[in-house]
């Protein structure tokens, strides 16, 4: 399943309508290619810095994330 999120893989414009600002998303793998990891936000404060860990188990058909 982690396959299927690779065409993320990359950097992003990011924007929360709910706090109206714009900042930047990385997506890369993580652990090797165990999981994904997805990095968003901007250091100016405008916009939360936080970090996902997305994985999933070979006897599920999703992701979850953490």
């Amino acid at each position: 399943m982690i396959e299927a999120l690779a065409v993320l893989i990359g950097e992003w414009d990011v924007e929360s309508n709910k706090l109206g600002v714009r900042g930047r998303a990385t997506v890369d793998r993580s652990e090797g290619d165990r999981f994904v990891r997805l990095r968003s936000g901007e250091d100016n404060g405008e916009m939360p810095i936080s970090t996902w860990i997305i994985g999933s188990d070979d006897s599920i058909d999703h992701c979850t994330s953490l």
